[in-house]
């Protein structure tokens, strides 16, 4: 049984001996590799991170597997053939020049050198908890390269070049996450948001478990249509786990969420926003109606006079209809079905003395289908359900804030980016449980 090396240069051979080895002269730069010579100064690295169970490190100098295989193709049956030297930055920040040996399959007739995979990947330098560091850089925030690269060379002082720190942060694979480590309630909200790529719009749809508080799946694609969104969901959710969903009040979903059996609740938060939209538009129609009015009956108003009185007449107008969605929003606090129903009733008498726009509005858009906004308060789904999908819209904004949005410029980055906010999101959320 080999004794396990933990340092370099500071060697334990197969039969228990030292050896000591050291660096010809220190490196003068970050990038500069010292060359490892016998017989000098002792000089005592740690390197937990490249020398496990798995590995030794030989009367040479030279570190071998334990149990010598082909990366290649997986095989044992290998010959030992001579080393490579490899250089390795260590997670202290302190470049290092190894031996690691080399093999020849006899099965596969490849060859192949001593790889610390779990330390760092194939072709790096830099061992993958430097590349976490990276990766913490964006988690936070959108961060450039240029300002990645000046924070790792605080913190590590050591010099990464643009394009190492670029692949570090690439998340590879398609376009598509699940959570596999939350159980899912059954209760969800769904969104999409639309992000511009260069130039071209692409589309984020994400899941999220009201009752978890956690993201359950997001895809990003170039298309958005009614058999993608369906697709998605399907996908994300099985049978089993559905109960219900909040979604704004695109016409689509209903039918989507009808064929996957989803009791369906319409967001109460997009319905405010919705009524105010639209009593924004009239208002503005009937003062552009009024002016033109008023410019015939006062033809020596200037404009100056007529924007002073539009002005004044529209706070009061927007004051009234404003006053009414709040008694029309008081629907939603009520704390039981039963209520809410007696008020919608009530709501039905008041709504002759509505506003003209307001009552045209709730006649048209709410009072037909005024169910789908009260499902969080039946029996089956109260405490459960969520009124809004606010959980949702919270953490897109968290994830990706308007003013990054339009930073990328291809899908790729993209990706990787909102998969970054993502892992941090979660990993904040988790701290915050603990505490």
């Amino acid at each position: 049984m080999y004794k396990q090396n933990k340092c370099l240069p500071f060697l334990i051979l197969e039969d228990g001996q030292y050896k000591f080895v050291g660096f010809s002269e220190f490196p003068k730069r970050n990038d500069e590799v010292c060359e490892i010579i016998d017989n000098s100064y002792q000089i005592i690295l740690p390197i937990e991170s490249i020398l496990d169970e798995n590995y030794f490190v030989n009367s040479d100098g030279v570190i071998e597997y334990c149990k010598p295989f082909c990366s290649k193709c997986g095989s044992h049956n290998v010959i030992k053939k001579d080393f490579n030297w490899k250089t390795l930055c260590l997670e202290i920040g302190v470049f290092i020049r190894v031996k690691v040996k080399r093999y020849l399959c006899r099965n596969c007739n490849k060859k192949s050198q001593t790889e610390f995979s779990k330390f760092y990947k194939e072709y790096s330098n830099f061992c993958n908890e430097i590349k976490e560091k990276i990766k913490t850089t964006r988690q936070n925030s959108w961060i450039s390269l240029r300002n990645a690269k000046e924070i790792i060379k605080e913190w590590s002082g050591i010099n990464i070049s643009h394009e190492t720190i670029r692949k570090a942060l690439l998340v590879e694979g398609e376009f598509y996450f699940f959570n596999e480590e939350v159980k899912l309630s059954g209760y969800y909200g769904y969104d999409e948001q639309w992000e511009k790529v260069n130039g071209n719009w692409v589309y984020y749809l994400v899941i999220f478990d009201l009752i978890e508080n956690v993201p359950v799946a997001s895809m990003l694609t170039e298309k958005l249509s009614k058999n993608i969104i369906k697709d998605f969901i399907d996908r994300s959710i099985p049978f089993k786990n559905r109960i219900a969903i909040v979604t704004d009040l695109k016409m689509e979903y209903d039918d989507i969420m009808k064929e996957l059996h989803f009791v369906h609740q319409h967001c109460t938060f997009h319905l405010e926003k919705n009524i105010k939209n639209n009593m924004e538009k009239q208002i503005n129609k009937d003062m552009a109606n009024y002016r033109v009015k008023l410019k015939n009956i006062h033809p020596k108003y200037s404009d100056e006079d007529l924007d002073e009185i539009i002005k004044t007449k529209k706070e009061e107008v927007k004051s009234e209809i404003w006053n009414y969605i709040r008694e029309f929003m008081e629907l939603f606090k009520q704390p039981t079905f039963n209520k809410a129903i007696k008020y919608i009733n009530f709501l039905k008498k008041e709504i002759i003395h509505y506003p003209k726009h307001l009552a045209k509005y709730l006649k048209k858009n709410f009072f037909p289908e005024y169910r789908k906004y009260l499902r969080f308060l039946e029996k089956d789904y109260k405490n459960k359900l969520e009124p809004t999908n606010n959980k949702l819209e919270n953490y897109n904004g968290n994830t990706m804030p308007k003013y990054e949005k339009r930073n990328y410029r291809t899908m790729r980055g993209l990706w990787s980016a909102l998969m970054h906010k993502k892992d941090g999101w979660i990993k904040r959320r988790n701290q915050d449980l603990t505490n």
